[in-house]
């Protein structure tokens, strides 16, 4: 989303930047319908993936590299679910 908004909102606040409630609702938040089994799968991966974080992100001296391929397995899940190349948020 940080990618999104940063490209779609300029902001003129040099120090902080404000999130009005307009820009919000403009915010393309992917409604996932998980009768749709294609969407299914990609949100179970994702949780599995985001409880996976969870648990390495208790000891991260220990799974640096563990945490970075898992957020960018991530990232490409979600990338597919929103039909945007992964090159888009890089």
């Amino acid at each position: 989303m940080s990618y999104y908004y940063n490209n779609t909102f300029a902001s003129t606040k040099t120090v902080f930047s404000e999130i009005g409630a307009r820009q919000v609702k403009q915010l393309p938040i992917k409604n996932i319908d998980l009768k749709k089994e294609s969407e299914k799968e990609i949100h179970d991966k994702i949780v599995k993936l985001v409880d996976k974080l969870q648990e390495l992100s208790k000891h991260l001296e220990n799974n640096a590299i563990k945490i970075e391929a898992t957020d960018l397995e991530l990232d490409k899940l979600i990338c597919k679910l929103y039909g945007v190349p992964l090159t888009a948020i890089s």
